[in-house]
């Protein structure tokens, strides 16, 4: 996976071209009953043209993936190719059971969680401005800031995170699972064929079960419908994936039921912990669960975190220093030329984080192999790839790298040989 141009490297992610042709083929006819449909394969590629009344788009796989047409078909076109690329065309229950000791209990017992890392950076970027702008105030009222509210005021951006993340510990204190078992039970069914009807019934039923073997009926009643092409049951053990990642004792491991597949770390001085999405556990194979770990252990070993607050207090002792001192000595609107200035710190703000995307990717790379780091991108971020893709790409100040460009960097990377030496992080 060397190639340099994006659509070879999606063309990669497709591993069944003539299964995605026939996913959309079968979606566009059953789903939306578009009228023409052509399908044309080959040796050399496969391609499928489609035509109704919200206009036209095509789609063909050879060596890269070319995709065109106009309108709303190939938006649709468009969602199709990346959610296969994500999903194989296919739809996942699965239901999770928490083994802690003699306990067994569902993760519906688990703390709920919005985005932790979302509301972290806007409450980062919210205090930078807010701080530069009382700065401003006190400069035109008074004339002059003592050195107690300037230090306040450059100690501000590191202790509202720092608290923030132990309030946010405290929060979901209750899903600390260092030392439990998940048993998970998978059903995997194909959406254009199974009983939608039946299976939300079954679903709703298995909600008040009291014991595994209760589930486990309900599962082998899931599997026994039409359209489903696979079930399995499986154990996780936290314990061993600690040991297999060498993750050291001062590392706490938290699930919460996020609506999102991902995962989120936070690495403070004594305050070292993972967050891990119960979608997530539910989404991956144990390999590809393994590289968003240790991704996110790779995190905490660079310290990262304190990287990000170190970069914003001396972002604000530079704003401050500007307003106090360099205001005076200027003609030019002092407003101006503070946003410019913040502007400024927020792009080597995210220039720096970006970079520790690609370290923490590297840092994977001793633990699990290229595929499983780059199935496990592909299946937690098609949607962001399906955006990149139709050119609606992150904002100038998004903290991440695109994907596309993390997945050429993983396949630029000689293949890893696996750590087998243990690491105290």
């Amino acid at each position: 996976m060397a190639d340099s141009n994006p659509n070879q490297i999606i063309r990669k992610l497709i591993t069944n071209p003539t299964g995605l042709i026939n996913y959309i083929e079968r979606y566009t006819h059953t789903v939306i009953n578009a009228p023409y449909i052509v399908k044309e394969v080959t040796n050399e590629s496969v391609k499928l043209s489609l035509y109704d009344d919200n206009g036209y788009a095509q789609v063909k796989l050879n060596d890269s993936l070319e995709i065109r047409g106009k309108g709303r078909t190939k938006e649709l076109i468009n969602a199709l190719v990346f959610r296969y690329i994500g999903t194989e065309g296919l739809r996942r229950i699965s239901i999770l059971l928490i083994r802690r000791g003699d306990r067994v209990y569902r993760i519906s017992e688990l703390p709920n969680l919005g985005s932790p890392l979302l509301g972290l950076m806007g409450i980062l970027i919210i205090t930078l401005f807010s701080i530069s702008i009382v700065a401003i105030l006190l400069r035109l009222l008074s004339g002059a800031i003592s050195m107690h509210i300037v230090l306040l005021m450059v100690l501000t951006p590191l202790l509202i995170p720092i608290l923030y993340a132990y309030l946010l510990r405290i929060s979901i204190r209750g899903g600390l699972i260092d030392d439990v078992s998940i048993i998970r039970f998978t059903v995997v069914y194909d959406e254009l064929s199974v009983d939608s009807e039946r299976v939300n019934k079954l679903l709703s039923s298995i909600g008040g079960s009291k014991s595994i073997d209760e589930v486990r009926r309900f599962i082998y009643l899931l599997a026994s419908l039409r359209g489903v092409v696979g079930f399995s049951e499986d154990t996780i053990s936290i314990g061993e994936l600690r040991s297999r990642l060498r993750i050291g004792r001062n590392v706490r491991l938290y699930l919460v039921n996020m609506n999102q597949c991902n995962a989120a770390s936070m690495g403070l001085p004594g305050l070292n912990y993972v967050l891990i999405s119960t979608k997530l556990i539910s989404c991956l194979n144990i390999d590809e669960l393994m590289a968003v770990l240790a991704h996110e252990i790779g995190h905490i070993r660079h310290s990262d975190s304190i990287k990000l607050l170190f970069l914003i207090s001396l972002s604000e002792a530079l704003n401050i220093a500007f307003i106090t001192h360099l205001t005076s000595m200027l003609s030019l609107p002092v407003i101006p030329m503070l946003m410019a200035l913040v502007l400024m710190e927020l792009l080597l703000i995210t220039y720096v984080m970006k970079l520790s995307e690609y370290s923490a990717d590297k840092y994977t790379l001793n633990f699990v192999g290229k595929e499983s780091l780059i199935n496990a991108l592909r299946k937690v971020a098609w949607r962001e790839l399906l955006m990149e893709v139709t050119h609606r790409r992150p904002g100038l100040f998004s903290m991440h790298p695109t994907i596309i460009k993390r997945i050429m960097k993983v396949s630029s990377y000689p293949e890893p040989r696996i750590h087998s030496s243990v690491i105290h992080v």
